[in-house]
């Protein structure tokens, strides 16, 4: 489920949550495993000498480990704040390390 809200002056929030019914099966185990090494790296990765595209390698690798490589189709994460999605937004083709203050996303 993928949901928000809006809150004093338009701040947007951007929550994720994953619910199973039932007993997961082991693909379902083994795909959140995946995901949540993939966050606590990329996460963990993020410095200011590091360019978007190295935390998206890193978060990629995590996720490759478990041989699901190929379903992650998708940018590492964004930023958030007036826009749901905004600056930065980690990817494949943000190589620029962001001077404080700058846009990521540029």
């Amino acid at each position: 489920m993928d949901f928000g809200c809006r809150y004093r002056g338009g701040y947007a929030s951007d929550t994720t949550r994953t619910l199973y019914t039932g007993k997961p099966d082991d693909m379902f185990y083994s795909s959140y495993l995946a995901v949540m090494e993939a966050q606590s790296v990329g996460v963990s990765s993020v410095s200011p000498e590091r360019t978007g595209s190295q935390v998206d390698s890193l978060t990629r690798n995590a996720i490759e480990r478990y041989g699901l490589g190929r379903y992650f189709i998708h940018r590492t994460g964004h930023g958030i704040g007036l826009e749901v999605h905004e600056a930065p937004v980690p990817g494949q083709q943000q190589h620029a390390v962001p001077e404080a203050g700058q846009r990521c996303d540029r």
